[in-house]
């Protein structure tokens, strides 16, 4: 398992930035960084905030799926506390040859090249650890601004569609989910 493993550390805006795989202790980190994307309003696909017990459990789901190979996990550290996460799930079945990938900030290190930089990575880890991948894929909700801004602006994805009316906000905003992906070179 590579529990805690460093995979690049970088300077954006003079700030240092350490990407690794996590370890169990991070669910605090993780559980934090989920639950501030809730309080920033960020239109994303869980709307709630996590108790610590749901925090606990979801660390330990990830970490059971990179052991099986069946997901990749990064950690963004910024001045020593995890203010991202990166990951890439792995497709299964008839869906085996596809990936996802996922990527979330806090709004304090949006917009400074750290969501490009995790695009480069992931790309590099999934060669590296998914090498039966044919076809990266990504989706957000339409409303999403700072996704989309990296979607279509820094991304090697291409837009791919648009589910109408897929998800239902806090709000009562419905709103549409729109996909990206690419054949992996």
């Amino acid at each position: 398992m590579r529990t805690g493993e460093v995979v690049e550390t970088f300077e954006k805006e003079g700030e240092k930035f350490t990407v690794r795989y996590p370890k169990m202790r991070d669910w605090k980190g993780f559980l934090r960084h989920l639950n501030s994307l809730v309080e920033d309003e960020e239109v994303i696909g869980f709307q709630k905030k996590r108790t610590e017990e749901e925090g606990i459990e979801w660390m330990a789901e990830k970490l059971s799926a990179i052991e099986k190979e069946e997901l990749i996990l990064l950690a963004v550290e910024h001045k020593g506390k995890v203010k991202g996460r990166a990951d890439v799930s792995k497709g299964i079945g008839a869906k085996r040859h596809l990936v996802r990938r996922t990527i979330t900030l806090d709004k304090e290190i949006r917009r400074k090249g750290v969501g490009t930089k995790l695009v480069n990575i992931l790309n590099r880890e999934i060669k590296k650890n998914f090498k039966d991948a044919e076809i990266i894929s990504a989706s957000t909700l339409e409303d999403n601004k700072s996704a989309r801004a990296l979607m279509k602006e820094k991304t090697d994805l291409k837009f791919a569609g648009r589910i109408k009316n897929v998800y239902k906000t806090l709000y009562g905003d419905i709103n549409d989910e729109i996909s990206y992906g690419k054949k992996i070179d």
